[in-house]
């Protein structure tokens, strides 16, 4: 009854109490995939076969610096459930897009340079 009458919330509620609006954490998300969609393609890595050890290690580092920017400090389970259906909801429209449409496809995806082809084609034996 101590718990109710200092303003906290109960355990099973503050589970799903968010503390900023339901819209807000859309916009983050989308503002933060829409950032490191254009960061990450700047790079020119393709594939993750193409991450140096350091790709990887910045892109975990990366990870955890927007987290806190994505969910204002919020850690319901609501609010993780919408930055989540948030951001595969944009990672599948991209690739439906990329797959119905060309554009999208060469600036998301990136084309093949001439340099790659060669290099593709070049054997050891």
């Amino acid at each position: 009854m101590i718990a109710l009458l200092d303003g906290r919330l109960p355990v099973g509620l503050s589970l799903w109490h968010m503390a900023q609006p339901w819209w807000e954490f859309i916009l983050r998300g989308v503002l933060i995939y829409g950032f490191l969609l254009v960061a990450f393609r700047l790079t020119g890595k393709r594939q993750v076969g193409q991450l140096a050890p350091f790709d990887l290690v910045l892109l975990l580092v990366v990870s955890n610096a927007v987290q806190n920017s994505m969910n204002a400090g919020d850690n319901s389970v609501s609010a993780g459930l919408i930055l989540v259906t948030t951001l595969v909801g944009l990672n599948a429209g991209l690739g439906w897009l990329s797959f119905r449409s060309k554009r999208p496809r060469v600036y998301w995806k990136g084309s093949r340079s001439s340099s790659s082809i060669t290099e593709r084609s070049w054997s050891p034996c």
